[in-house]
């Protein structure tokens, strides 16, 4: 079987995707500690809120992060369907479900 020269290796991919999961976990961590340090001056009516512009930046990131991991996974939820559909997890995907369900027909 010819192997494609933009094929990613497996540890490559699993590289990639360690990578986007460490970097969406900490822009998560960062923007919830400077959102709880925010919330505790609001509550504690302090005279003045330091507002960090950067962990709005964090989760912004974060949330691109999460899109591109699941999107990452779906793909490569597809490539092992195509490869042998009768596996369990392809069974869930409407692309390779041999449930046929018809609307408005009568039994």
């Amino acid at each position: 079987m010819h192997k494609d020269e933009n094929e990613l290796a497996t540890w490559q991919l699993t590289a990639g995707l360690t990578l986007f999961a460490i970097l969406t976990v900490f822009g998560f961590g960062y923007f919830g500690y400077y959102l709880s340090l925010l919330l505790k001056g609001l509550f504690s009516h302090v005279e003045a809120v330091t507002l960090n512009k950067g962990a709005f930046y964090c989760l912004g990131a974060a949330v691109i992060g999460c899109m591109l991991l699941y999107f990452d996974c779906i793909e490569l939820a597809l490539a092992d369907c195509a490869e042998s559909p009768d596996r369990q997890k392809c069974r869930l995907l409407p692309q390779f479900s041999t449930n046929t369900v018809t609307i408005g027909s009568n039994p």
